[in-house]
């Protein structure tokens, strides 16, 4: 005989990508802890989230982190209420090679990206946003015919 137990747990999610290139970037400050920053992201990220992002890159570094390293990072603010079924996003930030291929996620010096990475003395960072991961719960049918036990005390918590 088979019975339904448990929580079935149901996440959707969307992908959404796209790409900051910076002009110039032999030109950029190279104080410690100065920063420039891309403007908004798209509307489409904003809409699939509900929260307005936009990057800042550090060229030589924060004042908290080590001199001569770029420092990448992500900005947000929620533009509405927050809403209770949007859990996490994921995101990703990387540096593009000269063909466009994904290859820094990890701390790099401003003299590696001067020599490696720009082309036409452009860098470009690719922002990755997974989400927002909608968690709803989703109950098993009822069958009035046989004995089920909806919710096991097992499972719970899992």
């Amino acid at each position: 005989m088979s019975r339904e137990v448990g929580d079935l747990k149901a996440e959707f999610s969307f992908v959404y990508t796209c790409t900051w290139e910076i002009k110039h970037f032999s030109s950029l400050s190279t104080k410690v802890g100065d920063f420039i920053s891309s403007g908004m992201l798209p509307g489409e990220v904003r809409d699939l989230c509900h929260v307005n992002f936009f990057l800042k890159l550090y060229p030589n570094g924060t004042e908290e982190g080590p001199e001569g390293y770029l420092s990448l990072c992500c900005e947000a603010f929620n533009m509405f209420a927050p809403y209770s079924i949007f859990d996490t996003v994921h995101i990703e930030l990387s540096l593009l090679n000269q063909t466009g291929e994904e290859l820094y996620q990890t701390p790099i010096s401003r003299k590696k990206v001067m020599a490696e990475l720009l082309s036409n003395d452009t860098l470009k960072v690719r922002f990755k946003v997974e989400g927002p991961r909608v968690k709803r719960q989703v109950e098993p049918p009822v069958d009035p015919k046989r004995d089920q036990v909806l919710k096991s005390k097992l499972v719970q918590g899992f």
